[in-house]
């Protein structure tokens, strides 16, 4: 699932500084804050992902209960897998579809786990810069163990839309289209990753939806809330 939160700036510092050693060992060098553009790693984080101080003088929250949104995605996210199914089942036959299924444990679960990091890396791909910053931040929720992406910086509703959409393009349908160029040896991969990314993908066209239906062209995103400066 995608999130979205503020971009802080580091303020410029005025003048060189000392500051007192607090072992007693006399004043430490000085050291200028890093640079935007010397942070350029992505986060890793294990919580919730940062809380946004919003700015906008007019905000509004677009999701406000997120485990309902998950309970209504997981729904939703059956009924796609079913669609999904039966349009791979227009291209091949059940051995060659359920054949990622049919994979022992220690083989199906370390690739279900790649299917949910992929996803969450295109969804940060999207993001400014690539995500090649510290302010793009992949994540996993404590309670429910879900994986999330997170930017924290203003973004446009355009590129919200591009983020939301990207990793169901991307894994879901660009697969399916392509899977009569592969082997059918290679299909079956093609085929679980097309499906389960499919079902990982309902949250993020709901979210899709609202935005479609319930925010302006001109709105900024910043976290949970939408707006304008």
């Amino acid at each position: 699932m995608n999130w979205s939160a503020t971009n802080w700036k580091r303020s410029a510092w005025p003048c060189r500084q000392s500051a007192v050693n607090p072992v007693g060992k006399g004043p430490e060098p000085f050291r200028p804050p890093r640079t935007e553009e010397e942070d350029i790693q992505m986060r890793f984080k294990y919580g919730m992902p940062p809380a946004v101080n919003c700015t906008f003088k007019e905000k509004n929250i677009l999701v406000r209960n997120y485990q309902k949104l998950h309970v209504i995605g997981l729904l939703w996210g059956l009924i796609l897998s079913l669609a999904l199914f039966a349009g791979w089942r227009t291209l091949w036959d059940n051995s060659v579809i359920f054949g990622t299924f049919d994979q022992p444990p220690e083989i199906f679960i370390p690739l279900l786990i790649s299917i949910i990091f992929l996803h969450e890396i295109v969804h940060v791909m999207t993001h400014p810069k690539f995500g090649l910053s510290s302010q793009s931040i992949i994540g996993i929720l404590p309670k429910s163990f879900m994986a999330y992406s997170a930017y924290l910086g203003e973004q446009s509703r355009n590129r919200i839309i591009v983020s939301a959409l990207a990793p169901f393009v991307a894994l879901t349908i660009i697969p399916f289209l392509l899977s009569s160029l592969f082997s059918r040896e290679t299909a079956p991969y093609l085929a679980g990753l097309s499906i389960l990314n499919g079902m990982g993908s309902a949250g993020d066209l709901i979210i899709l939806h609202r935005i479609l239906r319930h925010t302006p062209g001109n709105a900024i995103f910043h976290g949970e809330y939408y707006g304008f400066r």
